[in-house]
């Protein structure tokens, strides 16, 4: 099978799973990307030119803190840093790698530049057009 179609395949695999996350936290961001068919290829755009790898990654991490956040704190997104601090001392605990701190601010960073990324645009509704 073409690489690139394979590369394609797996961004959208993972750009979706990102978004439900967003979806799912409720956040403003959501009202600006219309219903239908061109939702996806809005999605996509809004996550620039990272490479499947990247967003599988930063998808692995966000899930992992998610679950937690809505299982310990009863939310979809971080209110405070305690919410993230809490987290990762109770991953410390159980014993997490070096690089947990790191990857999770770099899955919080990834989202937060979606919705950043369309916020410092003069008109975010023409930008998603």
């Amino acid at each position: 099978e073409d690489p690139e179609a394979m590369e394609q395949a797996d961004r959208v695999r993972w750009v979706r799973m990102l978004v439900q996350f967003i979806v799912d936290a409720g956040l403003p961001l959501v009202s600006l990307v219309p219903d239908g068919a061109e939702s996806g290829a809005i999605w996509l755009r809004l996550f620039g030119n990272r490479r499947a790898k990247t967003l599988r990654n930063r998808a692995r991490c966000w899930k992992k803190y998610a679950e937690w956040l809505n299982l310990v704190r009863g939310v979809s997104w971080p209110r405070n840093f305690a919410d993230v601090s809490g987290y990762l001392e109770a991953r410390c605990e159980d014993g997490c790698g070096h690089s947990l701190p790191g990857d999770l601010m770099a899955a919080l960073s990834v989202l937060e530049d979606v919705w950043g990324g369309c916020r410092r645009s003069t008109s975010s509704r023409k930008m998603l057009a």
